[in-house]
């Protein structure tokens, strides 16, 4: 099924415009134009018009002018795909044919009003609204894993060994030769390799659907558009085909009397300006559309040319047939043919529309990442000479939010000679407003500020100062409150999880009644131990990266917890550490005594019970340090500083050694204890209860001292709990604080800032 009709075989009237008017005069007509938004989804299975309906809903939030604090969606998919149509599946290949390329609803306005009225989703079609299309190019990808996809471990492997060939090979270059951007590379991706390869195999051992969609689906697209170019070339070959059908349904549309002058319907000339919005790898494929569009044609006329150029022609792009077998039945070029492309007009390849392209927006953009790990691709973006030098620039704007690891800086694309052929810059922000690691990649999409920032610089034509300017632009680079959460889930909520699942496995493992629990529970602890080890690791690295590319004022001046809070939560770990080793050398040795008094000690299990706890407590700690990661120096008990290794042993030796003297009865210290001891009191009540009650009342005692004994052993499991939660909390903050101070030191070693 389809939306509305295209009219595709319509013939204008050549010369047939009104007789009052003369070329001449049809030449100075004022120009009009209809707004066109484009967006490009990124990795996953989106359905068709899926990537577009946030948009159109932002979009008729800024022309509402209405800044609320939950996004109101008005469209849904069923009303977008009710204008532009479904596609068809012809013979598993996805055809577009007969849907209309655009939606277009009432009081989304192409040129802003002082008032709006209520956007209610009805449709429009007389091109006074921006029109909206959807780019979909999922299923291209979607058919091609399982043929020339490779597991993550594989294909990472393979990638890190040719980046690594890559290094050695451009070692002995001139400092002005090397690729500054990829000395950063190489280190981040040996951080995501461990933490992926990990994490999937984790996941594959009980939900192996979320691991395929994660690891096949999400991971998949990225190794696929990167690694086999036919992907590559088809994507942008769809792409090439929606622009043109835009630019023909535009024109006999809204252009009665284009034949005699462009784009003229004798009242006006009515031209279509077109705007990208692309998001993740969509921003890729998109550059990737932009640059194949204003290449020469003469890649495909000049044979001797292109046996010279690296990655030219794109493969699959166009199929090369005899002038015969590239026509069909009524004539005409084949789509897919070498030929159809030479027969359009222009000498670029995209000539029928690229002229119109005016901006084009990255939202979380990997591109930087994609010219440097698959160099070998871009190196067409070399050959300057063959693209189009532009008289109008397409404008480009690059957002992206710092908790997104896929999005970043444009400056190394900015560097190609190509770029200033084709793009002027206007905005290349990394900005701080979403609070969630991870989650930020996701969360352009119901930003109204930035969308209300993208309408006004793209399709009001403002300049992008005077929109800089507004009230509501005041805290766009640094949205207030943001930082404190983002220093809140990197240094807080990944420890604090960290903290608890551990601390849960230890528990499970302690209580456990059977050698199959044990087990369970220790493979949870090391996978849980080594898992989070990693997220934390990777996340400080990569905010260490970002603030060493200066990406915004605060960040240059060094992480806030890090100036502001490090030396007083350093000793607040250190007073909750040594407080926890004082109130056991108080507690325990009091306790024991207790028990030794009533003849209820059992050395083997109040003894073992407690040394597990402190010792998985200082364990877990020396672990950490020693074993996952290493400080550059040891640390020594000072006020702000975490405790060294050879500490944590002497607390374990000592808290043994008073263990050991209690339970032989050492009289100096039981005199100690007599005098702090917390149990005295009920000591002493249970004496004199017992000295008091006749032999027939011993029943009754022996309840009475059952009940005393329970509230006790209450007491001692809050007791091994809490202390269990404390050590391994303080011990988990300590190591994300020595991996900041690493990490810190480490990139700008990496970073030539050291």
């Amino acid at each position: 099924m389809c939306g509305l009709k295209s009219t595709l075989h319509y013939k204008f009237p050549k010369g047939n415009f009104p007789k009052t008017y003369t070329k001449k005069l049809m030449n100075q007509l004022p120009i009009k134009y209809i707004e066109y938004v484009i967006t490009v989804h990124g990795i996953g299975s989106q359905r068709p018009s899926e990537t577009v309906l946030p948009v159109i809903n932002r979009f008729a939030e800024v022309r509402q002018q209405q800044r609320l604090p939950k996004n109101r969606e008005v469209v849904s998919l069923g009303m977008i795909s009710s204008q532009s149509g479904k596609p068809e599946k012809i013979n598993g290949v996805t055809d577009y044919t007969n849907c209309q390329a655009w939606s277009e609803f009432k009081n989304i306005p192409a040129r802003p009003r002082e008032q709006t009225e209520f956007f209610l989703g009805e449709p429009s079609y007389n091109g006074d609204n921006i029109r909206f299309v959807d780019m979909n190019w999922a299923d291209i990808m979607s058919g091609e894993f399982g043929e020339v996809g490779q597991a993550t471990e594989a294909w990472t492997d393979t990638l890190l060994d040719r980046l690594e060939m890559k290094e050695i090979k451009d070692k002995n270059l001139p400092k002005n030769h090397k690729d500054m951007e990829s000395k950063w590379v190489l280190p981040v991706l040996y951080q995501v390799e461990e933490t992926l390869i990990f994490l999937k195999s984790v996941l594959s051992i009980k939900t192996k659907k979320i691991s395929d969609m994660i690891f096949d689906q999400f991971l998949g697209d990225v190794q696929l558009y990167g690694e086999y170019l036919p992907i590559r070339s088809k994507a942008v070959r769809r792409f090439h085909d929606l622009m043109n059908k835009i630019e023909r349904e535009h024109i006999k549309r809204e252009c009665q009397f284009h034949q005699t002058v462009a784009y003229s319907n004798g009242n006006a000339i009515v031209k279509p300006r077109y705007t990208f919005i692309a998001h993740s790898l969509g921003t890729v494929m998109t550059m990737d559309t932009l640059l194949y569009a204003h290449l020469d044609k003469k890649i495909y006329t000049d044979k001797k040319l292109a046996s010279e150029l690296e990655n030219l022609p794109f493969p699959q792009y166009a199929n090369e047939y005899d002038d015969e077998d590239a026509k069909t039945e009524q004539g005409k070029w084949r789509r897919d043919s070498i030929q159809y492309i030479l027969s359009q007009k222009g000498e670029h390849i995209g000539g029928n529309w690229i002229d119109n392209v005016a901006n084009f927006v990255t939202l979380g953009s990997p591109i930087d990442k994609f010219l440097v790990i698959w160099w070998q691709n871009y190196q067409y973006l070399d050959y300057a000479d063959l693209f189009q030098n532009r008289t109008h620039k397409i404008k480009h704007f690059n957002y992206c939010d710092e908790q997104d690891p896929v999005g970043h800086l444009l400056d190394h694309f900015e560097t190609k000679p190509v770029y200033s052929r084709l793009f002027t810059k206007q905005e290349d922000i990394v900005y701080n407003r979403y609070a969630v690691p991870g989650k930020a990649h996701v969360d352009y999409w119901t930003d109204y500020e930035l969308f209300s920032r993208i309408v006004q610089c793209t399709i009001d034509s403002k300049p992008v100062a005077e929109v800089a300017q507004q009230e509501i632009f005041k805290d766009f680079a640094d949205k207030e409150g943001t930082y404190e959460k983002v220093m809140w889930f990197s240094y807080g909520i990944l420890p604090l999880l960290m903290t608890l699942i551990c601390s849960f496995f230890v528990l499970w493992g302690w209580e456990a009644k059977g050698s199959t629990g044990s087990t369970m529970a220790s493979i949870g602890l090391i996978a849980s131990a080594f898992l989070f080890r990693r997220l934390i690791k990777l996340s400080i690295w990569w905010r260490q990266i970002l603030k060493a590319k200066n990406i915004n004022p605060d960040a240059a001046a060094g992480e806030y917890i890090l100036n502001h809070r490090s030396k007083r939560f350093r000793a607040f770990c250190n007073v909750i550490l040594f407080g926890l080793v004082g109130f056991s050398l108080l507690y325990i040795p009091s306790y024991f005594t207790m028990l030794i008094k009533l003849g209820e000690f059992d050395w083997q299990h109040h003894v073992y019970d407690f040394g597990s706890v402190i010792g998985l407590g200082l364990i877990g700690s020396f672990f950490y340090h020693k074993f996952l990661y290493k400080p550059r120096t040891k640390y020594k008990i000072k006020f702000g500083l975490t405790v060294d290794n050879g500490t944590l042993g002497s607390v374990t030796l000592l808290i043994g050694v008073i263990a050991l003297l209690t339970y032989f009865e050492f009289n100096p210290l039981n005199s100690l204890f007599e005098l702090v001891n917390p149990f005295k009191a009920d000591l002493i009540e249970l004496q004199e209860t017992a000295n008091k009650i006749p032999e027939s009342m011993e029943e009754q005692f022996l309840d009475y001292q059952r009940e005393q004994q329970e509230e006790e052993g209450s007491g001692y499991g809050f007791f091994n709990v809490l202390t269990l939660l404390s050590f391994m909390a303080t011990s988990v903050w300590i190591f994300t604080l020595n991996c900041l101070d690493n990490a810190k030191r480490e990139v700008a070693k990496v970073m030539g800032k050291e």
